[in-house]
C-alpha cells in the first residue's frame, strides 16, 4: 500500500482520529506543500533512503528499524549536547524554593 494513495492515507488518518472531510478537504490543498519540500529536502541531506527514518535534535539520524539501544543512545547524545547549555534554569533546593 502506498501512503501517496488517498484511498490507504485517509482511513488511516480517521483511525487515529481526524475526522474524514477534515483529511480530505486538506488533501486537496498544496497549503503546506513548502514545508513539506522544506522538510524533505533536510531529511534527504540526513541520508534518508527510505523508512522508517528518524532523526533526533537535527544530529542523529536513525534509518530502518532500530532497536531500543539504538533510540537511547542518540537520545543520550543528543542531550549530553544541551545538557552543559542549560546552567540557569530556576530550580527548588532543600530549603524549598525562591521563585
Amino acid at each position: 500500500q502506498s501512503l501517496f494513495d488517498d484511498a490507504v492515507l485517509i482511513p488511516l488518518a480517521v483511525e487515529v482520529g481526524l475526522a474524514t472531510d477534515v483529511v480530505t478537504a486538506f488533501l486537496k490543498t498544496d497549503r503546506y506543500a513548502d514545508t513539506v519540500r522544506e522538510e524533505q529536502e533536510f531529511i534527504t541531506s540526513c541520508g534518508a533512503q527510505g523508512v522508517p527514518f528518524f532523526v533526533v535534535n537535527n544530529r542523529y539520524a536513525l534509518s530502518g528499524a532500530q532497536p531500543p539501544q539504538a533510540f537511547t543512545q542518540a537520545l543520550e547524545a543528543a542531550w549530553k549536547d544541551i545538557a552543559p547549555q542549560i546552567t540557569d534554569g530556576e530550580a527548588c533546593g532543600p530549603d524549598g524554593c525562591a521563585i
